[in-house]
């Protein structure tokens, strides 16, 4: 069902975004030559289009592993009908925005400091970066579709 769900939010994105904007991740085994032709191109993207979708940036066992963590450890959030004050910054009441601890799954530095997405984050705000926070936005059947973020 996960993958489904994921997929479907995926088909989602691809249908309001340019198709070039769309990249799929080099794999683990990729070479320099091919990581540094990606990251190349991922700029670029970037710089023309204000973003780049990465497809398999997190290695599907690692995401696997981040939503059963998730789905335990932030049950309460995952309910319908929380109260006023779970939800932070999004004017939607079937819409939470929450901290997410950095431990178990969630300290995967696959996931918070990925070496494809830190070697983007280099490029554009330089090596002095500082990973303060982590968050989740959580949306319940039925929300609206959020603001366009740039």
């Amino acid at each position: 069902m996960q993958r489904k769900v994921m997929s479907e939010a995926l088909a989602q994105t691809r249908a309001v975004v340019a198709p070039d904007v769309v990249r799929v991740a080099p794999s683990t085994s990729a070479g320099a030559a091919e990581r540094d032709s990606f990251h190349a191109a991922t700029v670029a993207c970037i710089r023309e289009h204000g973003l780049a979708i990465i497809e398999n940036v997190i290695p599907r066992p690692v995401v696997e592993g981040l939503i059963a963590h998730f789905n335990v450890t932030y049950d309460t959030y995952m309910r319908p009908g929380q109260k006023k004050l779970f939800r932070n910054f999004q004017e939607d009441p079937l819409r939470a925005q929450i901290p997410v601890a950095p431990v178990g799954a969630m300290a995967n530095p696959e996931v918070f400091a990925n070496p494809i997405v830190m070697r983007l984050v280099h490029e554009f705000i330089g090596k002095k970066v500082i990973i303060g926070e982590m968050g989740s936005i959580i949306s319940h059947p039925g929300t609206e579709p959020q603001y366009i973020h740039r």
